[in-house]
């Protein structure tokens, strides 16, 4: 995997509206919060293009991380409005495919990750964002389960990104849910049990670590969020 020089970038304390405004972002349709200042994201945002992908590592390990690696969420990159439109993370969460302003991202996001974005070599953007956008609305996929309608965040890359020949970018692994010491790790034995269900050790699957291992992903400039919010 090509790999660029990582650089840490520190935002600036004002990079958050207070706790109401964000509260009131938090329903199921996407709204658009008002741009604040990005300060030092500026260059980020402006360097970011449509189809980019945005990792994220967080800063302690969790259920996800213990058994895939470094990133526990990819998100897809999104402007709404041509080339100077306002960034959107078009992504698989907890409340199903839905598009978050970037800001609402950072807010959510701070003090918890640092941000990741990478290009995807011999992408058709247009494209690969088009088929993205038709899962909108798609709920969450708690099971992980390849075969049924709801998405989680790495298959929602997986399904949508294509090149110019409309092939898939990027295929399946099988899934691992074992931890350094080779073991089904309790935290997703207990999950699976709550549905009367396996663990699907080794069924096809993807994983955010997996997609930013791609031969196809440059990594691009890490963003590291401040950890105290100012009014």
């Amino acid at each position: 995997m090509k790999k660029l020089l990582v650089l840490a970038v520190v935002l600036a304390n004002n990079c958050c509206w207070n706790e109401s405004h964000i509260a009131a972002q938090s329903g199921d349709s996407a709204t658009h919060m008002p741009a604040f200042s990005f300060n030092l994201l500026d260059s980020f945002q402006a360097a970011i293009k449509e189809g980019d992908l945005l990792f994220l590592a967080p800063m302690q390990s969790n259920a996800i991380t213990a058994v895939t690696g470094h990133y526990d969420h990819v998100a897809i990159m999104h402007r709404i409005g041509g080339e100077n439109g306002f960034l959107y993370a078009l992504e698989a969460i907890g409340r199903g495919v839905t598009l978050t302003p970037i800001d609402s991202l950072i807010c959510r996001e701070q003090g918890k990750s640092a941000l990741v974005p990478a290009r995807v070599d011999g992408l058709d953007a247009t494209a690969s964002v088009r088929r993205a956008l038709r899962y909108v609305g798609r709920p969450y996929d708690w099971l992980y389960q390849p075969t049924d309608s709801a998405i989680y965040c790495s298959e929602l890359v997986q399904l949508s990104y294509v090149n110019s020949r409309g092939q898939a970018v990027f295929g399946t692994i099988p899934m691992s849910f074992h931890d350094a010491s080779g073991q089904i790790s309790p935290f997703w034995m207990e999950h699976y049990a709550r549905y009367g269900l396996p663990v699907p050790e080794g069924a096809p699957g993807t994983n955010p670590t997996q997609l930013a291992n791609d031969s196809h992903v440059t990594l691009l400039p890490t963003i590291a969020l401040p950890t105290k919010v100012t009014h």
